[in-house]
C-alpha cells in the first residue's frame, strides 16, 4: 500500500473522474507538491486535459509504462507535465494490460491485485501525492488499485446510474478491505459533480442518496463541482485545467472586445472571435475545485492524526 496515494475511482464512466484527477494535480502541484498523476483508463483521456495526448498518441506508447513494469521494467513517467507534476499515461496498451492481468489471475488467482503497487513502488519516494484516474469498466484493475492506495475519492452525477456506479465501487471497496488484501484502505468521501448552481433539490436529494449508500453524511463531501460545459470544454480543448483558464479568462475577454470593436470597424470576422474566447464559467468552476483540493487535503489531515493518535 502506497500511503500517499489516491484513487478516483467510480463504476460509470462520465460522472468527472478524469476531470477532477487532472484539476487536483494541477493545483496540489501548483501548491509546491510533488504529484504523480496515473491513468489506467484506456480512453487516456487525462492526457487531454493535461495537454500532453497527442504527443503520446503520435508515439503510440499510451499505457506501456505500466505494461513494461509487468516484464519487469521500471515505469518511466512523462516528466514536468507542468512544474512538480509527472504523469503515466495511459492509451491502447492499456488494454493489453488487462488481458495480462486476467491471465495472471486465472493462473494465480490474487496474484493481480499487487500489479499496480508493484509498478509504482519504486517511484512513490519521488512524490509527496499520486493520484490515479480508474477505469470505470475493469474491476479487475479497480482491485488493483484499491489495493494499492490508502485513500478513496468518488466523484458522481445525480443521477440514478450514476448512484448505482458508486454501489459498486462501495462494494469492491469493502472486498479489499475486509478480505485483509488492504486494511489501511480510507475512503475520503464522495462528491456531486456536474450538478447545477440553482438546483438545490436535486442536490440535496443526490447527497441524501450518496449518504444511505455510503453509511451516512460523513462520507459526503461538502463541495460540488458545478455544471459549467462551456468551461469545461475550453479546458480540453486548449489542454489547460480549471485554475489556469481562470487565469487566462482577463486576457482572453480582452481579445474578444478587441475583435469584436474591429469587426463593427469593417475588419469582418477574426481568428479572435473563436481561438480566444473562454467561457465566463470558468471562474466558478475553478474555485470549485479549488475547495475540493482543500477539502481533500483536511480529510487526509484528520485521518493522519486519528492514525496518529491511535
Amino acid at each position: 500500500m502506497l500511503p500517499q496515494a489516491l484513487a478516483v475511482i467510480q463504476g460509470k464512466g462520465g460522472v468527472g473522474k478524469t476531470s477532477c484527477t487532472a484539476a487536483l494535480s494541477g493545483l496540489f502541484a501548483a501548491a509546491g507538491r510533488r504529484v504523480l498523476a496515473v491513468d489506467i483508463d484506456p480512453q487516456a483521456n487525462l492526457g487531454r486535459d493535461l495537454g500532453y495526448y497527442d504527443e503520446v498518441d503520435a508515439r503510440g506508447d499510451g499505457g506501456r509504462a505500466l505494461l513494461g513494469a509487468l516484464h519487469g521494467y521500471p515505469v518511466e513517467p512523462i516528466r514536468n507535465v507542468r512544474p512538480n507534476l509527472d504523469c503515466v499515461s495511459a492509451g491502447d496498451a492499456t488494454e493489453e494490460l488487462t488481458h495480462m492481468l486476467t491471465s495472471r489471475e486465472m493462473r494465480r488467482p490474487g496474484s493481480a491485485q499487487t500489479a499496480i503497487a508493484d509498478a509504482l513502488t519504486p517511484l512513490a519516494r519521488d512524490y509527496d501525492l499520486i493520484l490515479i484516474d480508474c477505469p470505470p469498466s475493469s474491476p479487475l484493475l479497480q482491485k488493483a488499485t484499491l489495493s494499492a492506495v490508502q485513500y478513496v475519492l468518488i466523484p458522481t452525477r445525480a443521477d440514478d446510474a450514476s448512484i448505482d456506479g458508486l454501489l459498486k465501487v462501495d462494494s469492491l471497496f469493502a472486498e479489499v478491505k475486509g478480505a485483509g488484501v488492504n486494511p489501511s484502505l480510507h475512503l475520503l468521501g464522495a462528491f456531486l459533480f456536474g450538478v447545477g448552481v440553482q438546483s438545490k433539490r436535486i442536490s440535496d436529494d443526490a447527497r441524501q442518496a450518496i449518504a444511505d449508500c455510503l453509511g451516512g453524511d460523513k462520507h459526503v463531501l461538502h463541495t460540488q463541482i458545478r455544471y459549467a460545459e462551456g468551461a469545461a470544454q475550453d479546458c480540453r480543448r486548449l489542454g489547460l485545467l480549471p485554475h489556469e483558464l481562470e487565469a487566462k479568462l482577463p486576457e482572453a475577454n480582452r481579445a474578444r472586445f478587441a475583435a469584436l470593436r474591429a469587426r463593427r470597424a469593417g475588419g469582418g470576422r477574426h481568428r479572435a472571435d473563436s481561438d480566444t474566447r473562454i467561457s465566463g464559467s470558468a471562474a466558478g468552476l475553478a474555485q470549485d475545485y479549488s475547495k475540493l483540493a482543500q477539502e481533500v487535503v483536511a480529510r487526509i489531515r484528520v485521518h493522519r492524526q486519528a492514525q496518529v493518535s491511535a
